[in-house]
């Protein structure tokens, strides 16, 4: 809801279509994002979820077919003022509460891996989420938890604006991240919780190699012993990860008809095109290993 009124935002401030404001890509695959220019009408986001939506700018639209979605970026869309209300957050189901929370959780956990070599700004903030998300997913019956979880998410938020790149914190988290929107728009009951859960563990054993110190500091933060040999720790850290999301209630593997339906070769295509995680190219080395990600995320049949 809070992604839609941004872009109703720009519909009504621009006037055009929606695929001329959309981010763009060349023959190249390098985004550009299109300037929107025209001024925006204010908007207050009152919270029934924690989400890192709240207070962004940008927004993207699930689309059907080659585009699979559409992505947007205006600062002016950001919101005049954030309400967190305990009235507001009692209304949203448990389901609810978990799916977003989830979300919150998975880019916390993930964030630690960057943290010590972070900014004297982001770093706080990132073990700072990490403590509130770890520990108000168990509790979220609870008002106060929930309330926790949008400040995990708003800190989140500020650790971009501190100029920490969240989203790009190492390439296992890009890869979970990236190809958890792909699921999210290509297949249909599944949500990007649904990949973040599916795919952490799976993104860890498969690109972890590529960034051992992010895998040593998440390591550390879940209680993983260190080991002699790099592939079994990585896989001790994966395990650790995995167990932490079938805790909260979330299986780590998904339906395989519901993904080979989709296309496997499809979905590793739109998770390179994440302007999110990829808008830098690090991810397109490694288009073989996504797809590596998502074959071990499948449930046997």
């Amino acid at each position: 809801m809070l992604k839609g009124t941004r872009v109703v935002a720009m519909l009504m401030g621009e006037g055009r279509p929606l695929p001329e404001m959309a981010t763009r890509y060349g023959p190249d695959g390098k985004p550009a994002s299109t300037r929107l220019l025209q001024p925006k009408v204010p908007i207050f986001n009152v919270l029934t979820a924690p989400t890192t939506a709240q207070n962004r700018g940008g927004s993207a639209l699930r689309m059907s077919g080659s585009l699979h979605q559409l992505e947007f970026f205006d600062p002016k869309t950001r919101p005049k003022a954030i309400f967190w209300d305990p009235v507001a957050l009692a209304t949203a189901p448990a389901s609810l509460i978990s799916s977003a929370g989830l979300e919150v959780f998975f880019f916390a956990l993930m964030g630690l891996g960057s943290a010590p070599q972070s900014n004297v700004l982001v770093a706080p903030s990132r073990v700072q989420a990490w403590n509130l998300a770890s520990t108000a997913m168990m509790q979220l019956d609870d008002l106060n938890s929930r309330l926790d979880l949008c400040a995990a998410a708003y800190l989140q938020n500020r650790d971009e604006d501190d100029g920490g790149q969240p989203l790009k914190t190492h390439l296992a988290a890009r890869a979970a991240y990236a190809l958890s929107v792909a699921l999210f728009n290509r297949c249909e009951g599944l949500t990007q919780s649904h990949g973040y859960a599916a795919f952490s563990g799976a993104s860890v054993r498969k690109l972890g190699r590529l960034c051992n110190a992010a895998m040593s500091e998440i390591g550390t933060h879940l209680g993983v012993a260190s080991v002699q040999h790099d592939n079994e720790y990585l896989d001790l850290v994966a395990s650790a990860i995995d167990d932490a999301f079938v805790r909260l209630g979330w299986p780590v593997k998904l339906p395989a008809r519901s993904v080979m339906a989709a296309g496997v070769d499809e979905l590793v295509g739109f998770a390179i095109r994440n302007y999110n995680a990829n808008s830098d190219g690090a991810l397109t080395p490694h288009a073989n290993l996504l797809k590596e990600v998502l074959l071990e995320s499948l449930a046997a049949s």
